[in-house]
């Protein structure tokens, strides 16, 4: 059930909202789940200026704009005996289903980016070692307990994929990342931005933002500041 960008701001338990950028439309929605809110992330190649119908590469930044940091699934995941910080949505090599829910995702314990179908798009081509930048400093980090200590403390992270077996459809928004972050009365305190590019089979590249709960825009606040201003007059004529 899709809410309007009121109910989100005011803290529903299940909130979604979409924004269209350049050809990708991006949309997310947010379910609470005991301490932790889970944030899906989904993107729809609207098929505009040529850019095709699939999603095919991504280089996605994920940030935690609240006081907490993002929450990762820290475990032995390809089990060479190394704790590693699994970015890539698949915990173990039996993997998530394409669109995990949010009860799976809290499950299994963490924020990640990925996009396509588990069997033909790992990030980096492998589990769950993919190009990310945990710590920030413009360089791929390294994998296993070094990389896994970056994500154990950490409010941003990139990941760059390439799916070479031909992108994913996305007729329908499919999700490509969710983020978990400590519960907030108040989602505004929990905000997550996600800002990269997206680019489909064919076409030009399209860079985005994006952030859940939504930012209003600064028409939109004016609007409202107009509504409110339209109020106090009125409750003033009838004083």
């Amino acid at each position: 059930m899709r809410k309007t960008l009121l109910a989100a701001v005011a803290g529903a338990t299940l909130a979604i909202a979409g924004s269209a950028k350049a050809d990708f439309i991006i949309s997310s929605d947010r379910t609470n789940i005991g301490p932790n809110d889970i944030v899906r992330f989904f993107a729809k190649n609207d098929g505009l200026n040529g850019t095709g119908t699939k999603l095919l590469a991504i280089s996605v930044t994920m940030t935690s704009l609240g006081t907490d940091n993002l929450i990762f699934k820290i475990a032995d995941a390809d089990l060479d005996g190394v704790n590693d910080a699994d970015v890539n949505g698949r915990g173990s090599p039996g993997a998530l289903p394409i669109s995990p829910t949010a009860a799976q995702i809290n499950a299994n314990g963490g924020s990640y980016v990925r996009f396509g179908s588990v069997a033909s798009f790992l990030i980096g081509g492998n589990l769950p070692e993919g190009y990310s930048d945990a710590d920030g400093n413009g360089t791929t980090d390294p994998g296993g307990d070094t990389r896994a200590a970056f994500f154990a403390a950490t409010k941003t992270f990139r990941v760059d994929g390439f799916n070479g077996s031909g992108g994913q459809v996305t007729t329908n928004p499919i999700m490509f990342g969710a983020a978990v972050v400590p519960h907030k009365a108040d989602p505004t305190q929990a905000r997550v931005q996600i800002a990269g590019s997206m680019a489909g089979e064919v076409g030009p590249t399209q860079a985005f933002t994006y952030a859940d709960p939504p930012i209003p825009e600064p028409t939109a606040l004016g609007f409202i500041g107009l509504g409110i201003a339209g109020l106090v007059g009125r409750r003033n004529r009838r004083a």
